[in-house]
């Protein structure tokens, strides 16, 4: 499957204005260089990995599909919707080690299995 250069360019420059943040910052949050950030933003360049294009949707609270497939549709009104809250969390959980995401999941597990499922 071929994807588009110019498409995820764009997406990941519309999330990176959307969170405020230089792509000097954007690199250094995914381990990558700011002129491959500059290079994708422009369509110059196709992702190495997709490990790393991963790690943008983390960051920015999205799925990968959304950096991915023209067919979704990159929506203002409904980016702005979206509950700050869990955007917040996800992307702190992006920054944390596997180990502390692996404990934060585990007790969150509990907690459900605690509430039968609901949350009171």
């Amino acid at each position: 499957m071929k994807f588009d250069a110019e498409l995820i360019g764009n997406r990941i420059h519309f999330y990176r204005e959307r969170e405020g943040i230089s792509q000097k910052e954007l690199a250094k949050r995914c381990n990558v260089s700011q002129s491959y950030i500059a290079a994708l933003e422009t369509g110059k360049s196709n992702f190495r990995q997709i490990r790393t294009l991963n790690k943008f949707a983390i960051y920015f609270g999205i799925s990968l599909d959304d950096l991915l497939f023209e067919n979704l549709e990159v929506n203002r009104e409904t980016l702005e919707s979206e509950n700050v809250l869990v955007h917040q969390v996800i992307k702190n959980l992006s920054l944390l080690p596997f180990n502390k995401i692996k404990f934060i999941y585990e007790v969150i597990v509990e907690f459900m299995n605690y509430n039968n499922g609901t949350i009171k």
